[in-house]
């Protein structure tokens, strides 16, 4: 009698650590710069430089009032598309602004590869734009989902 007291007790010790396991919330995505260092981490990339402070707003439309931090990595070498854009936006009508540019700038691209790069055109067509609550990226990489997998530790 008092082992089955036991059992039970510890059954529902189990199943309340499950639930709480189960309902935490998940972390704050970091800034942009830290959330590149674990993507970095996680997933094996070549070189790539931060070009954000002369390229974003000309490539992108995005501008500095936007934002408060912002990552725009670019391949070292090569002529590959590979690009890491990691936006946050300073709210939530920025934060809509900015994802629309990146749209458009990801169409932009892929236009192009029709017409002049078309062995590019798979890494544009799977290009993914994430948003993360006032954090938004373009991932456009052959590793995009492995990255984009970096992203579902958080809200």
């Amino acid at each position: 009698m008092e082992t089955l007291k036991i059992i039970k007790i510890l059954a529902l010790c189990l199943a309340l650590v499950c639930f709480a396991a189960c309902g935490a919330d998940k972390a704050e995505i970091p800034e942009p710069a830290a959330l590149y260092g674990e993507i970095k981490a996680a997933v094996e990339l070549a070189p790539m430089s931060d070009v954000a402070e002369y390229m974003l707003e000309a490539d992108t439309g995005i501008t500095a009032d936007e934002y408060s931090a912002a990552v725009y990595y670019i391949l070292d070498e090569g002529t590959a598309p590979d690009q890491i854009i990691i936006v946050k936006a300073n709210d939530t009508a920025a934060a809509d602004a900015v994802e629309q540019k990146l749209k458009g700038w990801l169409t932009y691209q892929e236009e192009g590869a029709q017409v002049y790069m078309t062995e590019n055109m798979p890494l544009f067509q799977n290009g993914i734009i994430r948003r993360n609550g006032q954090t938004v990226s373009l991932i456009v990489s052959s590793k995009a989902e492995e990255i984009a997998k970096v992203y579902d530790r958080y809200k």
